[in-house]
């Protein structure tokens, strides 16, 4: 069974093998351009930002940033990264499971995150469109 675990990212070896997965999800993304993992470490140091490890009875498989977005009316889990060995669906699934009950303790009424088109699909989710302008 796969787990959900909020990891120390003060403990070097568990940063390094998280950093890696998080590198990679940056660089797919696209999301290199605004932020890397040096700044994913500094917020999760100032609790901007949750850090988790995915792991198996086999290790860790991926690595998955968080944050909590409040608004006047509800509050929302927003996924910011996530990246895993490839070919692991079931794993990040059963984590998802788990990310969702850790989202209600919050008082979260909804999981967020952008991601390449099919992801929606592959969640069962509701589709979005995020826009962005450059200034």
């Amino acid at each position: 069974m796969a787990r959900l675990i909020r990891a120390d990212v003060t403990f070097p070896p568990l940063w390094a093998i998280l950093a890696a997965y998080l590198e990679t999800a940056l660089e797919t993304s696209g999301a290199k351009a605004d932020w890397g993992v040096d700044d994913v470490y500094a917020a999760a140091l100032k609790s901007e930002v949750d850090v988790w490890a995915l792991t198996d009875d086999a290790g860790i498989f991926g690595g998955c940033v968080t944050a909590l977005s409040v608004y006047p009316r509800s509050k929302a889990v927003d996924v910011l990264l996530l990246g895993t060995d490839p070919h692991r669906e079931d794993g990040w699934r059963e984590c998802l499971e788990q990310l969702k009950v850790l989202a209600r303790g919050v008082g979260a009424r909804k999981i967020t995150g952008t991601g390449r088109p099919g992801w929606a699909r592959k969640l069962g989710a509701t589709e979005r469109r995020v826009f962005e302008l450059e200034v």
